[in-house]
């Protein structure tokens, strides 16, 4: 549960100088947390289901100076995935591929601009952004 636990912590140490600054929160989950049928990694997926909530309830609690959404990325081909055994590296890449509507992975700079995108925008508080290339409704 550190994927929950500790952003509550910080939220909880930071909320004085965000809240001062009107400052903003933006958790990373995974779009796992949004679809019961995809996730191998029960204790992850609930862990980061749980900052979904936890995200909400911030934004409730820190409003109306500090906003607080996450983003929900898909597979993203980064160094520690690619870390794993070659063969189930590229399984577990073309898997993702065919179950996308777009056919692709996500790039890493794609969920960058939506964080990026999330910490700017000043309308938006207490959401959930998946960037999964459209994996989470297939």
């Amino acid at each position: 549960m550190l994927n929950c636990v500790v952003p509550y912590e910080l939220s909880q140490l930071f909320f004085p100088h965000l809240n001062s600054a009107q400052g903003s929160i933006v958790n990373i989950s995974t779009r796992g947390a949004l679809s019961p049928k995809c996730g191998n990694n029960i204790d992850y997926t609930i862990s980061k289901y749980a900052m979904i909530k936890l995200t909400e309830q911030l934004a409730i609690k820190f409003s109306p100076n500090v906003r607080v959404n996450a983003v929900c990325p898909g597979l993203m081909e980064t160094q520690r995935l690619q870390e794993i055994n070659e063969n189930s590296y590229n399984d577990l890449c073309a898997s993702y591929k065919l179950n996308s509507l777009t056919k692709n992975n996500v790039p890493l700079d794609d969920v960058i601009s939506m964080v990026q995108e999330l910490l700017s925008n000043s309308s938006m508080t207490g959401s959930a952004i998946p960037v999964c290339a459209g994996a989470d409704i297939v």
